[in-house]
């Protein structure tokens, strides 16, 4: 874990694009995904480069410090381009944040 996002949050492949304060004293940080073998897709392994669109997602249960964090993920949605798998599109994932 050499990376700082890695080393603050725990959360390896993550990189942190802003952090903002709310009026609540909850953190809002911003990050994208790092690791290119997050777009792997998850059935087959194949990697892709094929990007079909983005989507933001919100995981729960970060902490760091006495503050709340809220987590925005902006995420890309990808296209397998196995033809043989039956998975169509998938977002790029990480270990330590499984999708739901």
């Amino acid at each position: 874990m050499s990376e700082p996002t890695s080393l603050l949050l725990g959360l390896e492949g993550l990189q942190v694009t802003s952090v903002s304060a709310l009026p609540d004293r909850t953190r809002l940080v911003e990050v994208i995904t790092c690791d290119p073998d997050a777009a792997a897709c998850p059935s087959c392994g194949v990697v892709s480069t094929f990007v079909k669109d983005h989507s933001v997602t919100y995981p729960r249960d970060v902490r760091y410090g006495d503050d709340p964090i809220r987590l925005r993920w902006w995420k890309t949605r990808y296209r397998c381009r196995n033809d043989e798998c039956d998975r169509a599109t998938f977002t790029d994932r990480i270990r330590e944040v499984p999708a739901r």
